[in-house]
């Protein structure tokens, strides 16, 4: 080999030689935090409560932050839809004591064909509340140490669970990367379903706003917004005091109901127990923090259409409205264009319309994004049956 050729060997080698370098030193780092780690095992409330001086702190400082795993969220969840739940939250500290990552799982019990019973691990929050985006929560820059502690956790007490089913993961957060590392030395090959989101950027001004439409969209709205303002007195209500949010929330019950029924449906309310009143608890205390963003729209004093959202992280999530479906027609889409005309007034960057994407969706100029369901299942003789059959908790076979 002449040294033209030498020299190039060199140059080829030394890169892969640091890379190399590099990732032995983060492995060895990250097993050296991990060491002066600990974790512990929560499976009470008392427990549980001992950490809420801590919670938001921690989720402020990871990626996965969201209104739907605040503390105020799931403790509300806590005391309205499931007082008893089975705990299995895992908590990790550093060599200071200081809290680096939580897991805020609980079990709930799965039946196949209605008779076999699984304890199939949930996120904390999430079932009869609208929650979206389950995740760990885990400090920035403390993954390697923390993810290896609690699939240890998890791994220990194996006989504990069978299944983890998380619905709406985020698929642009790291979320499903962050669940699957912590039980994948635990379970099967992973199963998962796509879910698609829908959401749109914010501009600075409705003119802008407008740009971005449908062909023909702004036209509609502009009609809808006449026919009502020349018609009738149209106003619009913020709630902002306490003394102000209980009728707010009748009248958002009580429209949200005519709304389905009207379709010859139940609306989420009356299906699912205990959610009434959890967002009768989580509204006081959103309203509290500054998230919640409730707004009404009446026409000669009379309530016609209202939309309940948070506002967080700079962020408007749209959770759920109601309409007189008997009512001027398309009053839903005038409150709509106001609160996202007074979202921008905020500087608020982002309308998060949460899942499913729709067609009404994307007349708004709204973009689908993915993310995933979840479904992983303990390596056991127990599982196996599920596994191979592709069965999921769906309702068809196999359901809470």
């Amino acid at each position: 080999m002449d040294s033209g050729r030498k020299w190039q060997c060199k140059l080829n080698i030394a890169p892969c030689f640091f890379h190399g370098t590099l990732q032995t030193f983060k492995k060895i780092r990250a097993e050296m935090n991990s060491s002066r780690c600990s974790t512990v095992l929560i499976e009470t409330r008392n427990e549980l409560a001992q950490l809420a001086p801590e919670w938001n702190a921690l989720l402020r400082t990871s990626n996965a932050d969201s209104i739907f795993l605040t503390w105020e969220w799931i403790s509300s969840w806590l005391e309205t839809i499931l007082p008893d739940a089975a705990l299995m939250v895992v908590a990790v500290r550093d060599s200071e004591q200081q809290l680096i990552a939580l897991a805020p799982f609980y079990r709930s019990r799965l039946y196949l064909f209605g008779r076999i019973s699984y304890q199939c691990l949930r996120i904390l929050g999430d079932s009869n509340s609208g929650a979206e985006y389950p995740d760990i929560i885990i400090k920035r820059g403390m993954e390697e140490a923390a993810i290896p502690m609690m699939a240890q956790l998890y791994s220990e007490h194996a006989k504990k669970w069978d299944w983890v089913w998380l619905l709406n993961i985020a698929g642009w957060a790291g979320a499903l990367e962050r669940c699957t590392r912590v039980f994948q030395p635990s379970t099967f090959t992973i199963k998962k379903q796509p879910y698609s989101f829908s959401s749109m950027p914010l501009p600075n001004s409705w003119e802008e706003f407008i740009l971005l439409l449908p062909k023909g969209r702004a036209s509609i709205l502009r009609r809808q917004n006449q026919r009502a303002s020349r018609q009738h007195t149209l106003e619009i209500h913020h709630c902002t005091q306490a003394e102000d949010l209980p009728s707010f929330l009748t009248t958002f019950f009580s429209l949200h109901a005519q709304r389905w029924q009207d379709k010859g449906q139940l609306g989420s309310f009356a299906r699912r127990p205990g959610m009434e009143e959890f967002y009768r608890d989580f509204a006081r205390k959103a309203l509290e923090t500054g998230w919640l963003a409730f707004f009404s729209l009446s026409l000669d004093g009379i309530p016609q259409a209202i939309q309940y959202g948070y506002i967080y992280n700079n962020i408007f999530h749209q959770l759920q409205e109601g309409y007189d479906p008997e009512g001027l027609p398309g009053l839903g889409n005038v409150l709509r264009e106001k609160v996202i005309c007074w979202c921008m007034e905020q500087h608020i960057r982002e309308y998060d319309f949460l899942g499913v994407h729709s067609p009404h969706k994307v007349s708004w100029g709204s973009t689908e994004r993915w993310g995933w369901r979840l479904f992983l299942g303990r390596r056991s003789l127990k599982n196996l049956f599920i596994r191979f059959a592709g069965i999921w908790p769906s309702g068809r076979f196999i359901k809470p």
